[in-house]
């Protein structure tokens, strides 16, 4: 029997569970725990740690290099895409599809718009200047920051499914290993 998932069909049932708190603070792990904590009593041990815990869950960090790294990323993809365009225009092939012959199912244009949020994006965060420690502002910045880049409540999901589409792509190509990490944590943070 594996410990795991008996643990997981027992607390069900029961009527004292056992767990790090990051488990019930973090409402990913919530969710893909299935915990539900509507009526429940909860006790911290080392509730000190608590406080911090709770401003991780909440925070993030974007830096030039996570915007550079996911600018990098969609350029190589607006390049293979284009070049793929190309060579199947000077062969003569009748295309009618959004679906290249690789699989990819996004425009040409949608990834130029990715980029360029991504390149106004890079723009906005380079405007400010941070001391060695970074910068601390208020949750609100960040949407002031976002739609400098055109990336408002209404183009979010647009953004973050093209995003997740380019990431899934990208991961399975072969070949010269590509960092998709600047692109997954954007994708995170707008998610």
């Amino acid at each position: 029997v594996c410990p795991y998932y008996l643990s997981r069909s027992l607390k069900q049932e029961a009527d004292v569970i056992f767990m790090p708190y990051n488990y019930l603070l973090d409402p990913k792990s919530r969710k893909a725990l299935s915990i539900d904590l509507n009526g429940a009593v909860v006790i911290f041990d080392e509730a000190h740690n608590v406080e911090k815990t709770c401003e991780e869950s909440t925070s993030f960090d974007l830096t030039p290099y996570d915007v550079a790294s996911a600018i990098n990323a969609v350029d190589r993809l607006l390049v293979e895409q284009s070049k793929e365009i190309s060579h199947r225009d000077s062969v003569n092939v009748d295309f009618h599809g959004e679906t290249s012959a690789s699989g990819f199912k996004l425009g040409l244009s949608t990834i130029a718009k990715i980029k360029q949020i991504l390149l106004d994006l890079e723009a906005a965060i380079d405007a400010y200047d941070p001391s060695d420690q970074g910068i601390t502002k208020p949750g609100i910045f960040i949407y002031e920051v976002f739609e400098k880049a055109n990336l408002t409540f209404s183009s979010k999901t647009a953004v973050y499914e093209a995003l997740e589409h380019i990431i899934g792509y990208l991961a399975q190509q072969p070949g010269i290993f590509l960092n998709t990490s600047g692109l997954q944590k954007l994708s995170d943070i707008i998610q």
